[in-house]
């Protein structure tokens, strides 16, 4: 009796394993964003009571890893991105000082999404869905001083966390059956949460608070179906 049950058990598991199996997947993405911070909701360096701010006018790029399973209309999945960030850097130089300072960020973020995807013919399929996360954002900000020979240099790592938001639209071609290339358009956003300013010295600080990334982005990756 015991032996019977124990074959069944394992013919139940088998089937459902293979039925599993047939629609997940995983695979890869690459894309740019565009405008992925606006430069008046950035990092911002107050220097003599003047901001400094970086650029919201540059391209960076982004890559990421996913994971999910096919329902054949709709799909639900599971990514991890990794998002290139802006940089800005200030000098001013004098007979007898030179002042530098520089940020960078980049950003991490966690998500989870569904996607609706009809299919046009065998080959092709439109996809729209949103997604949901957390973000962690990190901010490297350097400043070094130079008055008559004598340096000194500052340097912090700012992490900020935020729940991050957004949704895309592209398509999947299918070919030899489990390989898929994936494309299209998304957009997200995301508030971090605010930290106190960062006090360099009495001329120099960096405000902390309100930042915000609102991105538009091309994506295009390869997913294999098991």
């Amino acid at each position: 009796m015991i032996s019977k049950f124990s074959v069944a058990v394992a013919v139940v598991v088998g089937l459902a394993s293979s039925v599993l199996a047939d629609g997940f997947f995983v695979g890869g993405q690459l894309g740019i964003n565009f405008k992925p911070v606006k430069a008046e909701e950035n990092a911002k360096i107050t220097y003599l009571g003047t901001y400094y701010t970086e650029s919201d006018s540059k391209i960076t790029p982004f890559m990421g890893v996913k994971f999910g399973y096919d329902f054949d209309l709709w799909r639900a999945y599971g990514a991890f991105n990794y998002n290139s960030g802006t940089d800005y850097e200030y000098s001013s130089r004098t007979t007898t000082q030179y002042q530098n300072f520089e940020i960078d960020n980049e950003s991490l973020d966690f998500v989870i999404g569904a996607d609706w995807t009809p299919e046009i013919n065998s080959k092709f399929k439109i996809v729209v869905g949103p997604y949901v996360g957390y973000s962690v954002l990190n901010t490297d900000m350097s400043y070094t001083n130079s008055t008559s020979g004598i340096i000194s240099e500052f340097e912090r790592t700012i992490r900020q966390n935020g729940f991050v938001y957004g949704g895309k639209i592209g398509g999947i071609i299918t070919f030899a059956r489990r390989h898929e290339i994936d494309f299209g358009v998304k957009y997200d956003t995301v508030k971090y949460g605010d930290k106190d300013d960062i006090i360099v010295s009495s001329d120099i600080s960096m405000n902390m608070k309100g930042i915000k990334r609102n991105s538009v982005g091309l994506y295009a990756g390869y997913n294999f179906k098991f």
